[in-house]
């Protein structure tokens, strides 16, 4: 789970279907909202860095051409979570998600 849209599955339009959310998943509460799924493998290869400490952006999904799916938020159950990585201090390299300001 990458973002949590404050929006109802009746009102969120799948991408490249005719269909909402909620008709394509019927069986969850039409006034459920909206979860944001990437999955791990993809999330790992586009975001290494990403420690889920927050959303990623919806623009930044479809500027990196990032496979995302849309459910139901009672349709998920939570089996896993980033967790922070030890590393040691000599390996940490900048990244391109960091600005750095010298004053």
């Amino acid at each position: 789970m990458v973002n949590t849209p404050a929006v109802l599955v009746t009102d969120w339009n799948l991408d490249g279907r005719d269909t909402t959310v909620s008709e394509d998943s019927p069986e969850y509460l039409a006034d459920d909202t909206v979860v944001i799924v990437v999955y791990r493998q993809t999330l790992d290869h586009h975001r290494p860095q990403y420690a889920g400490d927050q959303p990623v952006k919806l623009s930044t999904l479809h500027a990196d051409n990032i496979s995302f799916y849309a459910y139901p938020t009672s349709r998920l159950e939570t089996i896993d979570s980033h967790s922070p990585t030890a590393v040691a201090l000599d390996e940490i390299q900048p990244t391109p998600y960091y600005v750095c300001l010298l004053l």
